[in-house]
C-alpha cells in the first residue's frame, strides 16, 4: 500500500505503536505487525539517505564553485594586463591588482576615483571621446595613452574598452607598453644620431672634394700651363731649325699637357661643379646633362626643371645634384637604355620632387644587390630627412622618385 492510499503516519505515531507492542510482550499472544507503519518508516529512511546524498553533492558543488572562483580571482588579479570597470563619468568602480600596480597605488585608494585624474591635460579630450565612443557603439578602437602619477615615471599604455550589457559601465583593458615605447624612443634617437653622422660624413666629403678641386685647379693647372708655355718656347727657339725632332717633341708635350688639362676639367666638374657655387642648382644640372649627352649620344636625355629653384640651401642643392649625377652614371653603365628623363620641381608644399626614369633593361628589386650607387643615393636622401622610392621590373626600366623637404636639417660644411 502506497503513502498516497494510507495517509501519512508521523514519527510520534510510530513510537506510540512501538511502545504498545513492547507492553504486549507479557501476554502469551504475539502482537500484530503493522506493515503500513514499517513501510512508512522505510520510506522515511530512504528519503533521509537521499537528502544526505543531495547535501553531500551540494557541498561538493559548492567547494568546486569556491575553488573555481578563487582561481578566477587569482587569474583576474594577477593577469599581465590591467582590468578596470568604469562608469559613464570615467569613475573606477572596480579594478584588478595589476591595474593598481600599473598606477602604483593601492586598489582601495583607486576605487571611486576618475581615471582622468591620471591622464595629462593634453590627452583628456581624446580620452573623453574614447569613452563616448565606447558607450555609444559598445566598443572602441585601441587608444594609446600616457598615464601620469605624481612622483612616478610616466606609463605608456594601449587602452581598449567594451561596454557591458546594461550600458551603465564599461570594461577597460590597459596594456603596459612603456618598455616598448622606451625602446622605440631609443631607436629614434639612434636613428637621429645616425642621420646626423651621415650628414656630417657627406659634409666632410664635400669639403674634401672642394679642397681637392681647388688644389687640382690651382697647383696642377699652373704646372700644366707652365709645361705648355715651355713647349711653345722650344718650338719657337732657333734650335728647332737645326733639329726638327725638337719641334715634334715640343708639339707632343704641348698636346699631352692640353689633354691633361681637359681631363682635369672633367675631374673638377665631378669633384665640385663650379656653377653650383656660383649660379645654383638649375645651371649646374643643365651643364651636367649637356656633358653627359656629349659622352653618351646614343641615349636621349630629357631634363625638365620647374618651380622656384633659386636660393635653395647649399646642402639640398648638393644632395639633388649628386643623386642626378649618380643616377645618370648608373644609366650609362648598366641600363642599356635608349631614353632617360630627369624631372625636378619645387612643389607647393615646400619640397623638392626629383624623378629619374629610363627605358632600360630594369632590375629585379627582390634580388637587388647592395650596389654602392643606389645605396649612396638612398643614404643621401635619408640624411636629408627625405623619401627615396625605387620601382623596377626586368625589361621595364627603372623609376626613381625622391622627395626632399626644404625644412630638412641643413648640412654644415666643414671649414677648411
Amino acid at each position: 500500500m502506497s503513502r498516497r492510499n494510507t495517509g501519512h503516519i508521523g514519527m510520534t505515531e510510530l513510537r506510540r505503536r512501538a511502545e504498545q507492542r513492547l507492553d504486549g510482550t507479557a501476554s502469551h499472544t504475539p502482537p500484530a505487525i503493522d506493515v503500513d507503519a514499517l513501510r512508512q518508516l522505510h520510506e522515511l529512511q530512504v528519503h533521509q539517505i537521499e537528502l544526505e546524498m543531495q547535501n553531500q553533492e551540494l557541498q561538493r558543488i559548492r567547494e568546486e564553485v569556491e575553488d573555481g572562483l578563487a582561481r578566477y580571482t587569482t587569474l583576474y588579479d594577477f593577469a599581465p594586463v590591467g582590468y578596470f570597470t568604469l562608469d559613464r563619468n570615467g569613475t573606477i568602480t572596480h579594478l584588478n591588482l595589476t591595474g593598481a600596480k600599473l598606477l602604483e597605488q593601492p586598489r582601495s585608494t583607486l576605487m571611486g576615483r576618475r581615471m582622468a585624474n591620471f591622464i595629462p591635460a593634453d590627452s583628456l579630450s581624446l580620452f573623453a571621446k574614447f569613452l563616448q565612443q565606447v558607450f555609444t557603439s559598445s566598443t572602441a578602437d585601441i587608444l594609446e595613452l600616457k598615464f601620469v602619477v605624481p612622483g612616478r615615471q610616466p606609463l605608456f599604455a594601449h587602452v581598449e574598452a567594451v561596454a557591458d550589457g546594461s550600458g551603465a559601465t564599461c570594461r577597460v583593458v590597459v596594456v603596459d607598453i612603456t618598455a616598448r615605447r622606451q625602446a622605440e624612443q631609443r631607436a629614434d634617437e639612434l636613428l637621429r644620431q645616425n642621420r646626423s653622422l651621415t650628414r656630417r660624413m657627406f659634409s666632410v666629403q664635400e669639403t674634401e672634394r672642394r679642397e681637392l678641386a681647388r688644389e687640382l685647379h690651382d697647383e696642377l693647372g699652373q704646372w700644366l700651363t707652365a709645361i705648355q708655355a715651355e713647349a711653345e718656347a722650344i718650338r719657337s727657339s732657333s734650335g728647332v731649325d737645326r733639329d726638327p725632332r725638337l719641334s715634334i717633341s715640343a708639339h707632343a708635350i704641348s698636346n699631352s699637357a692640353g689633354e691633361m688639362h681637359r681631363l682635369i676639367r672633367q675631374m673638377l666638374r665631378r669633384l665640385r661643379p663650379s656653377l653650383l657655387d656660383s649660379l645654383g642648382l638649375s645651371e649646374s644640372l643643365q651643364e651636367l646633362v649637356a656633358q653627359w649627352r656629349e659622352h653618351h649620344p646614343q641615349i636621349v636625355c630629357d631634363l625638365q626643371l620647374s618651380g622656384e629653384l633659386q636660393g635653395l640651401p647649399e646642402s639640398l642643392g648638393i644632395t639633388a645634384y649628386r643623386i642626378v649625377q649618380e643616377a645618370l652614371t648608373n644609366v650609362a653603365k648598366h641600363s642599356q637604355a635608349t631614353r632617360v628623363a630627369v624631372r625636378l620641381r619645387r612643389d607647393n608644399r615646400n619640397c623638392l620632387r626629383l624623378s629619374i626614369e629610363d627605358d632600360g633593361r630594369g632590375l629585379d628589386t627582390e634580388r637587388l644587390s647592395s650596389g654602392l650607387g643606389l645605396m649612396g643615393m638612398r643614404e643621401r636622401v635619408i640624411a636629408a630627412d627625405g623619401e627615396f622610392n625605387l620601382h623596377s621590373q626586368p625589361q621595364q626600366g627603372v623609376q626613381i622618385a625622391v622627395r626632399l623637404p626644404l625644412t630638412a636639417p641643413l648640412v654644415i660644411e666643414s671649414q677648411p
